[in-house]
């Protein structure tokens, strides 16, 4: 897993997490988050399957 960028503006953030097996990057995920007084949660998440297409 690498956490490729996280952009933080005032109490919102979005974070960009890649997955790999081994050395091919199998997902990528998207999750945006919000702080709620000292912690923050995630709001939302969305994925792309970067695995190839089964024929």
């Amino acid at each position: 897993m690498e956490v490729e960028f996280i952009d933080i503006t005032g109490d919102v953030a979005v974070a960009r997490i890649n997955y790999f097996e081994g050395e091919s990057r199998t997902y990528v995920d998207y999750i945006s988050l919000y702080r709620y007084g000292s912690s923050w949660k995630i709001v939302s998440k969305i994925y792309q399957d970067m695995l190839p297409a089964a024929h």
